[in-house]
């Protein structure tokens, strides 16, 4: 059965209104710099404090309402410098409030959902390249058709001209963007006793691929999507999912450190410590003494 589509007229209208009045400026701005940059920040606290059934909305449906303040953008066909370039940017959203949202506390209920953590960065993958608007020809009559993927893309079996099954991918012809898998970590810190830390997986798609690193303290805003269960053949399909982040927005914590008054004492101790040869170890093996193995995360962390 095909998805309904919802008429975002409404949700653009605001949107309209909110862009023309509180980010025109920004929107100049980014116009200028485009695609160098390519997204627009979008402060979650303006837009709250413009329709608070907005900003709801975008919590709770968020993949409705990023299309349609991205469409609204695209109507409002700013100018560019060069005319030949469309002005089609991201609309991210920073500072999105976790009300103390732990990772081991994302469940069921966050599904499809806009949350916010904070973590540290463990590991980061390979650049892959995903398609995003796939180009279809026909075999039989070269009728040719684009078809944007979304997350409930299903390819198309017919042609829409000779009403034959001969589609055929044009990789060539199709658009593609940069994606990248991480993996966040629960900060130890916000751990109580002996927890082991949780984890969960991060994609970042396009302009915000390669902007983490491992040992990055960071607050991530994203949409918890689901991973379909694996297929094995001669095996029962378990209707088991696993979860991942479609990454929004992230930025690097700031940290204030309060000055520490060190006396006498204090100093001897630091310099005698100082002089083990083991200290480093040491150190190293009392990062998340729960957890077991990870080594180079922990010497990360150290090193920071």
């Amino acid at each position: 059965m095909a998805k309904e589509e919802v008429d975002l007229s409404p949700l653009i209208e605001k949107f309209q209104e909110f862009f023309s009045t509180r980010y025109e400026e920004q929107l100049s701005a980014l116009a200028g710099v485009y695609p160098t940059k390519k997204s627009l920040i979008v402060d979650y606290a303006d837009l709250d404090s413009f329709d608070f059934e907005l900003a709801n909305l975008l919590r709770k449906k968020p993949d409705m309402a990023i299309e349609a303040a991205e469409q609204t953008i695209l109507d409002m066909k700013v100018a560019l410098p060069n005319s030949a370039i469309e002005f089609k940017p991201h609309v991210r959203f920073s500072g999105v409030p976790d009300h103390g949202l732990l990772i081991q506390d994302i469940s069921s209920k966050n599904i499809e959902e806009l949350i916010a953590v904070k973590g540290v960065i463990t590991k980061r993958a390979d650049v892959v390249h995903r398609v995003k608007i796939a180009l279809y020809r026909c075999m039989m009559c070269e009728a040719t058709f684009k078809v944007p993927v979304t997350k409930n893309y299903t390819p198309p079996q017919l042609c829409e001209s000779c009403k034959r099954r001969t589609l055929k991918l044009d990789e060539e012809g199709s658009y593609f963007v940069d994606l990248q898998k991480a993996e966040a970590q629960e900060l130890l810190e916000r751990l109580k006793g002996g927890t082991p830390a949780a984890h969960i997986e991060l994609w970042l798609e396009d302009d915000l691929v390669n902007t983490l690193t491992p040992g990055d303290t960071v607050e991530i805003a994203g949409i918890m999507r689901l991973r379909p269960p694996m297929k094995f053949k001669g095996k029962q399909q378990q209707m088991t999912y696993t979860r991942f982040l479609d990454v929004v927005h992230c930025r690097p914590m700031q940290r204030d450190f309060e000055e520490i008054e060190i006396t006498a004492e204090d100093e001897k101790k630091i310099l005698e410590v100082s002089r083990d040869p083991q200290f480093f170890q040491k150190v190293m093996r009392s990062m998340a003494p729960a957890i077991s193995g990870h080594d180079e995360v922990k010497e990360a962390l150290v090193l920071r």
